[in-house]
């Protein structure tokens, strides 16, 4: 009879259940260091162990690219901003240098132009520009679009309008201007130069002023008590509704007074063109004389040289002619001899 000893079976089984877990843990640990992963999780047997470590590799040689990439691409960076803060540094010093250049171009300009007016003072402005200059600022402040014309137009207005109290001030100033000028010129020698006030051209009244001093008196009868200005209003309305003939009549008054005038301006510059020509003929004359002077004292020599080269070849003329006159004449004289002998 067959006897099962349950105490060997026991030790069997145990003694088998060893072995396998001591093959199992011996199989890990010998299969996973050369990848030095102890972790059973990651663990894809021997094969994965070699793919593993290529990826690794090439993961790491991935790292290694993309940090030199970056390295690179700092230090272009770095070249970059280097380059572009050399270029700013050098346009700052060109433009510190433009505008020192421009400051001392100015400051010679300014030094030149003060030493010019202490030697050449300026002639004070009058007072209507001292106020313009005040003016101009405050008229464009309101209106910053305003052109000069407009300053002037608006300044003008405002001058005509301001009181004599007003204009006192800018008077003064004019003044002081002009007593500092005056010293000034005195010390330096330099005459003061007035201009003489420019003489108004006489005009010949047109042929509504002279129905106008015409009419006149018999306006302000017929209208009395008209101002200046209604008074002129009337003469106007009085000479559109005059007839053509009167029309015609003082046109032809006002052209025979405008002929007068411009013959008697021309009677006035006759003299004074006399005296201009007298003037350019005795100043012409000295300068001819000698001109006339200069040309004969030049030509003298000029004809005596050809005087003395014509004679020079006169006498050489003459004494060929003599030499070939004896040339001929002597073979002649020689065959008379022999036909006589």
């Amino acid at each position: 009879s067959f006897v099962i000893d349950y105490g060997y079976v026991f030790f069997r089984c145990v003694f088998l259940l060893l072995s396998i877990y001591s093959f199992i843990f011996f199989f890990f640990f010998f299969f996973q260091a050369e990848d030095g992963i102890r972790d059973a999780q990651e663990s894809r047997g021997l094969g994965d162990v070699y793919k593993r470590q290529e990826k690794k590799k090439k993961k790491e040689q991935r790292a290694a690219e993309k940090q030199a990439k970056d390295t690179e691409k700092k230090a272009k960076d770095a070249e970059k901003t280097a380059e572009r803060e050399a270029k700013a540094a050098e346009k700052k010093e060109q433009a510190a240098a433009k505008a020192a250049e421009k400051a001392a171009e100015k400051d010679a300009k300014a030094a030149e132009k003060a030493e010019k007016e202490r030697l050449n003072p300026k002639k004070p402005k009058a007072a209507f520009y001292l106020f313009l200059s005040d003016f101009r600022t405050e008229f464009k402040e309101a209106n910053p679009d305003a052109e000069a014309a407009d300053v002037a137009t608006a300044g003008k207005d405002r001058w005509a309008e301001m009181e004599a109290e007003a204009k006192k001030k800018y008077e003064d100033q004019h003044n002081e201007a002009v007593a500092l000028y005056e010293a000034r010129c005195k010390e330096l020698g330099i005459e003061i130069k007035v201009k003489a006030p420019k003489e108004k051209k006489a005009k010949a009244p047109s042929a509504f002023e002279l129905y106008a001093a015409d009419k006149e008196e018999l306006a302000k009868k017929r209208f009395p008590g008209l101002a200046e200005a209604d008074l002129e209003a009337k003469l106007q309305f009085m000479w559109k509704s005059s007839s053509k003939a009167e029309k015609t009549m003082y046109t032809e008054k006002a052209k025979v007074g405008k002929e007068a005038l411009k013959k008697q301006a021309a009677a006035a510059k006759e003299p004074v063109a006399e005296e201009a020509a007298a003037e350019k003929a005795a100043a012409e004359e000295p300068v001819a004389e000698e001109a006339v002077a200069e040309e004969a004292v030049a030509e003298e020599p000029i004809a005596e040289e050809a005087a003395a080269e014509e004679a020079s070849a006169e006498e050489a003329a003459a004494e060929e002619a003599a030499a070939e006159e004896a040339v001929v004449q002597e073979p002649v004289a020689e065959e008379e001899v022999a036909e006589e002998a």
